[in-house]
């Protein structure tokens, strides 16, 4: 799968693939996404997005999901199954580890799916 996914195609991904997505969303972006009020955002200032709103194409995103967890969005039927504990791991790295220690956090998530623990 090459093309960006979204909410509507991440039951066709691999764990790789959307893993693979949001580590280079997020090592390219380089800075956390924030909302006006300095908490993580989905969609942030600055055009910037978490690591799970690299999943939402811009129709998918909602100004709801702000301020809840994918875990949370998935109980209230927002968000499908797929993935569910990879894309949470992914945005804890993301709201809650210094930027400078995300290369190290994803690599360790990245082996981790190799070695096929978060295969879907």
């Amino acid at each position: 799968m090459k093309e960006k996914i979204t909410l509507a195609t991440l039951h066709l991904a691999t764990s790789l693939q959307v893993f693979q997505q949001v580590k280079e969303h997020l090592l390219t972006q380089g800075v956390r996404s924030r909302g006006k009020t300095g908490k993580c955002a989905y969609r942030g200032e600055n055009n910037t997005m978490c690591a799970a709103g690299c999943l939402l194409a811009d129709g998918e995103y909602r100004v709801v999901f702000e301020g809840l967890g994918w875990m949370t969005l998935r109980q209230h039927q927002y968000v499908p199954i797929e993935h569910l504990y990879l894309i949470s791991k992914l945005q804890y790295i993301h709201d809650s580890t210094p930027v400078h220690s995300w290369y190290r956090h994803l690599s360790e998530i990245e082996l981790r799916i190799l070695q096929g623990e978060y295969n879907a």
